[in-house]
């Protein structure tokens, strides 16, 4: 019985955020299956049966229904209307295709990668039949089973459909760009023994990276040995097979992001762009995990939350804008006036004393110093008030009969 990698990992999300957890691995019972319940093929190891399980079903709520059936077989039951979703993590360490990262409440999975979940009907004869006749780019469950270089040779877009269609020569390009990164670290892992990896074409020209596509990596990517007089040694062909295998994380990966993009353009009707699908996490994972009348429900939610999200801007800045907030033109008016009179000698603005610390005391604190002018005034009045100047003068000098008497009464005037 062939057992895998058992890359993948399931994770069930409740109303609250919470996670539960489910390997593929404890759902391998055999014996005293209920009926009801799809189960795994004994003689697909934990990878595949993964995918080939979720595309048993149309829709997340139905996956989900099925995994907590198989759980409660042989577990402590859980309930399956105490969960809103399902998601697929990988734990594949290196996110060199950037995609979204899994960051629920558990560290243990804080930092997986957030799978596409590939359903029944992404592969359904519906779906095929909308797809543009000049598209041979059909896929089927036996896609899912072990994808490997002749998967891709089959199911990759010829050059003129996507070359007409935005959507999907967007998606060659993120596809293109993958199979670049892997090309990278097969020539370094190569380097090490002192091989060089190239692409030549059938007359054994080299195609220089930037201008191959994925048939050329695949297929016409060659590792070159030279000797020390710098002639050829040895060479050896598709060295890219040797290092992706069928069925690999890689292979496996790639087709998902194909099927789903599919998926993505069919349910929004061609009008957004590959591009799209990646511009937020939460947009993305919905593509991931929903079926396509969940996503147009979901699609739906997300417009009225912009309308209400519009709505509560609109308000705040009825707010801002709001007469109260305001001054209104007489108060202005007299605010001019005020400072105008503030200037004229003679004229006293009125003033209010500055609160201390001492005047929030319960109790007053015995004072052994008068207080002068200038701890009621501001430093403007001493040049713009000339009775002001005066008292302040006087008050500085020694020699000056400037009584408290006279300050309390002229502070009073």
């Amino acid at each position: 019985m062939p057992m895998g990698t058992d890359n993948y990992q399931y994770i069930l999300v409740d109303r609250r955020g919470s996670e539960f957890k489910i390997k593929p691995s404890d759902l391998r019972k055999q014996k005293g299956m209920d009926p009801n319940y799809p189960t795994f093929d004994e003689d697909l190891n934990m990878d595949e049966n993964v995918h080939m399980f979720n595309a048993m079903f149309d829709s997340n709520k139905e996956l989900m229904e099925n995994l907590i059936g198989l759980w409660n077989l042989d577990h402590t039951p859980i309930n399956p209307d105490d969960y809103e979703c399902v998601k697929l993590i990988s734990k594949e360490m290196t996110n060199s295709y950037d995609l979204p990262v899994y960051y629920q409440s558990s560290d243990e999975n804080k930092g997986n990668l957030l799978m596409p979940i590939i359903y029944k009907s992404d592969l359904s004869a519906i779906d095929n039949g909308s797809r543009p006749k000049n598209n041979d780019n059909e896929f089927y469950h036996t896609d899912l089973l072990s994808p490997n270089v002749y998967t891709f040779y089959d199911r990759i877009p010829t050059e003129l459909f996507s070359s007409n269609n935005i959507f999907y020569n967007s998606e060659y390009r993120y596809l293109l760009n993958c199979f670049i990164k892997k090309y990278k670290a097969i020539f370094a892992a190569e380097k090490r023994y002192g091989n060089t990896v190239m692409i030549q074409d059938s007359s054994k020209r080299v195609i220089r990276l930037e201008r191959a596509d994925i048939l050329e990596i695949l297929f016409n990517t060659v590792s070159v040995k030279f000797n020390d007089r710098g002639t050829v040694e040895k060479t050896e062909q598709s060295v890219f097979s040797r290092y992706v295998q069928s069925g690999d994380f890689f292979y496996r990966l790639m087709l998902d992001i194909m099927i789903m993009s599919k998926r993505a353009n069919l349910v929004n009707d061609g009008k957004c762009g590959f591009n799209d699908i990646y511009v937020s996490p939460r947009i993305t994972e919905r593509y991931f995990i929903y079926s396509k009348d969940e996503i147009k429900r979901l699609m739906i939610q997300d417009k009225l939350y912009e309308e209400q999200l519009k709505t509560l801007e609109d308000v705040a800045m009825d707010l801002v804008n709001s007469p109260a907030l305001n001054k209104t033109e007489e108060e202005e008016a007299q605010d001019f006036i005020n400072r105008i009179n503030a200037q004229i000698d003679g004229v006293r603005p009125s003033y209010v004393k500055r609160e201390t610390e001492e005047d929030l005391l319960p109790f007053k604190l015995y004072d052994d110093e008068d207080k002068g002018p200038e701890d009621y005034y501001i430093l403007d009045d001493y040049y713009h008030n000339k009775e002001i100047r005066e008292a302040i003068d006087l008050a500085q000098n020694d020699t000056s009969t400037y009584s408290d008497y006279d300050e309390r009464h002229d502070r009073t005037r």
